[in-house]
């Protein structure tokens, strides 16, 4: 994606041990903080935003995090409404327990599929809408909702103040990889050009990442490298 830092393809053993330390404590973190305020016996949800939010990009965290917390919100905010007009079905009648178990379900996708829509931004619905309408629709306990709106804001916030912070990547180095890629990438276009040209067989184009195209990434490495810049104080190109 444009702005985004360039990352090799196969990253070293070394650069893997500091991501998964990086999520690991992004986790523990929230996790510890949310035990000790008492939110939950369990706080998983606190947790998930390390896994699902960091990326190797870790400046695109603050936008990634508040994208889910909006669909945390929604979502609650769906599944509670839903809830409150029909409730949990009581186990008074296996049949009618059912049907009503049904209905109340079938509300809750139609409701969590609008509002996972209508938050359509980048190209893609916001999945985390249903997902907490699901998940709060399948605990439907007093105080579950609640407790899962803050543990999911102690784990964004942690994820969003803390993934910056630990090993962050350095811009020189994330702009000579992206260079690295461009002139490896064009070569073997231009290489496959003159093949074809030459009647050297077909052309084999070079691999590349998904949705990536060779004469942006150029520009792509320089606004990563920007972004980067503006954040560690670095003076720019």
């Amino acid at each position: 994606m444009p702005g985004t830092v360039a990352v090799l393809h196969n990253p070293p053993p070394r650069a893997r041990l500091r991501t998964a330390t990086r999520l690991a404590v992004c986790a523990a973190v929230p996790w510890f903080l949310c035990l000790w305020w008492g939110t939950s016996t369990v706080p998983v949800p606190a947790a998930l935003p390390a896994v699902l939010i960091l990326r190797e990009d870790v400046y695109a965290a603050p936008r990634l995090g508040w994208d889910r917390l909006v669909g945390v919100v929604v979502g609650v905010a769906l599944s509670t409404f839903v809830l409150h007009w029909l409730p949990p079905p009581s186990a008074s009648s296996v049949t009618s327990a059912s049907a009503a178990a049904s209905v109340s379900f079938l509300a809750v996708l139609a409701c969590g599929c609008a509002g996972m829509y209508l938050m359509y931004r980048d190209g893609a619905p916001n999945q985390q809408v249903l997902i907490t309408a699901l998940v709060i629709y399948a605990t439907a306990v007093p105080g579950y909702a609640l407790a899962r709106l803050v543990e999911s804001v102690v784990g964004i916030a942690c994820v969003v103040l803390l993934g910056p912070l630990l090993w962050p990547p350095d811009p020189y180095r994330s702009a000579a990889a992206g260079l690295d890629a461009y002139r490896s990438e064009v070569g073997g276009l231009l290489g496959s050009v003159a093949a074809r040209l030459t009647g050297g067989g077909p052309p084999t184009a070079p691999e590349l990442p998904e949705g990536a195209v060779p004469w942006t990434l150029p520009q792509d490495g320089l606004a990563a490298y920007d972004r980067a810049a503006r954040r560690a104080r670095l003076p720019r190109l």
